[in-house]
């Protein structure tokens, strides 16, 4: 006589064995993460206080058990495997919440909504990396199940990878996942930015090291890849003028390319972000090339978009964590903190406590404090340029980038203590006057610069 179990019978048997694998598993993360799984997983409420309510079916660490019986094992072999199946699976379902917008599941609110992107992200993280510990704790099985769930991970759907074509929503601890980022492309970076492999280092162009002296003009081609600069032969513009067309065709044709291999899941974008410096400075022909680009955007069926009509084009796909870094040598901060920029900076925050301090004189203020307050604005910002740290740190102009700190903390000082004066109720002298003029014509960067910015909404446009 045989006897049939019933579904609810097998799956409350297969989370009673599970079960206390899971709880073991999670506790191994930090605390404040544990609470965040725990209440994912049904266990307790928001609180902290357990909860009868459970987590989900069981399906998959039930399917484990009984593939183990019916392959003649027992039950408690399939456990480690249930249990990285079940915290692969919930990882999952952390960050599909994050990329659909989902804000409930299984009529609770999703981990992201209650605890913002980040946490939910780092959970996600931490779940599936706790589901391949378990594995690997099982010996060289366990390795190679462990291997079996990384490809099945990796083959997740194409529109959830880390694509550079799409934009992301970026975490952090405590965000609300309201940031997006644009990944730079790095098929049309290369070619623009790079001497050796790209554009800029064509042998037609101008040589940007060798100048004629005295004068400083430059009238030499690259030449070669040599550094020897006694080798150079004669700039001639019209065959550095082919090289432009030449190369405004090969980026359009880059870019459409490129475009079709990223399109495969939905619209694509292709973000090219360069320094303004690079076209016409080190870049003699750049401007040129750029107007070439943008004449032939609508022939090659490009177009071309700023970043908030991308961003209502394709919407982000998913959400990504940023590590705090820079451009800069180690990719830390090291280029611009250091021991021989840290003078630098204990000016910059003095200057800025400052400013914030002459917001508070603009209500009240005259036309000349508004102009002097707005001029020592230009000063400050001129002051906070991360060029001059990069200069001192790299040696390529030390003393030339100190002077531009030294004098542009000395006149945003000079003007604070007038702005001052003059909202005080005493007269601007001539001496003053002539002083503000001359700022305002040497530094009078951002015409339309207005500090009442600063105030935010309530005081300004």
């Amino acid at each position: 006589m045989s006897t049939m179990t019933s579904i609810p019978d097998v799956l409350t048997r297969a989370r009673d064995a599970v079960h206390p694998a899971m709880v073991a598993a999670v506790e191994r993360l930090n605390p404040e993460l544990g609470r965040i799984a725990a209440y994912h997983l049904g266990w307790c409420d928001e609180h902290g206080a357990p909860s009868a309510r459970g987590g989900g079916k069981g399906v998959r660490p039930a399917l484990a058990v009984l593939s183990a019986e019916a392959a003649g094992a027992d039950a408690g072999v399939a456990v480690a495997g249930a249990v990285a199946v079940e915290l692969v699976h919930n990882f999952s379902l952390l960050h599909d919440d994050v990329i659909d917008g989902d804000r409930e599941r299984r009529h609770r609110a999703t981990v992201w909504a209650l605890y913002g992107v980040g946490p939910a992200v780092l959970v996600g993280d931490g779940l599936v990396t706790l589901g391949h510990q378990v594995l690997l704790e099982r010996g060289p099985a366990g390795a190679a199940a462990s291997a079996e769930l990384t490809d099945a991970v990796a083959d997740a759907p194409r529109s959830q990878r880390r694509s550079p074509y799409v934009p992301w929503r970026v975490a952090s601890r405590g965000g609300t996942g309201d940031a997006v980022a644009f990944f730079r492309d790095p098929k049309t970076t290369l070619q623009v930015w790079s001497r050796e492999r790209g554009y800029p280092g064509d042998f037609a162009y101008l040589e940007f090291h060798k100048k004629h002296w005295p004068g400083g003009l430059r009238l030499w081609a690259i030449t070669d890849a040599g550094r020897d600069l006694g080798k150079k032969v004669p700039y001639d513009p019209e065959l550095a003028l082919q090289s432009v067309e030449a190369h405004a065709r090969h980026f359009l044709d880059l870019i459409r390319s490129t475009a079709a291999g990223a399109s495969a899941d939905g619209p694509a974008v292709i973000c090219s972000p360069y320094d303004a410096e690079l076209f016409g400075h080190w870049w003699f022909e750049g401007p040129a090339w750029l107007e070439q680009v943008a004449r032939g955007f609508a022939k090659a069926g490009v177009t071309p978009v700023t970043l908030g009509e991308a961003l209502e084009a394709v919407p982000p796909r998913g959400t990504v964590a940023l590590p705090e870094g820079s451009w800069g040598e180690g990719g830390d901060h090291r280029v611009w903190l250091n021991a021989d920029t840290e003078w630098t900076w204990d000016r910059i925050y003095s200057a800025e406590d400052e400013w914030v301090d002459l917001l508070g004189r603009l209500d009240k203020g005259s036309a000349d404090v508004r102009r002097l307050v707005a001029q020592a604005s230009r000063e400050l910002l001129l002051l906070q340029a991360s060029d001059w740290q990069f200069l001192i740190t790299t040696g390529a102009a030390r003393d030339y980038a100190e002077r531009r700190v030294a004098e542009h903390y000395a006149e945003f000082k000079s003007l604070a203590e007038l702005a001052r004066a003059v909202a005080d109720g005493h007269p601007l002298t001539v001496e003053a006057a002539g002083m503000l003029r001359r700022l305002e014509r040497e530094d009078f960067c951002f015409p339309d610069l207005d500090p009442a910015w600063g105030l935010g909404a309530s005081g300004g446009r």
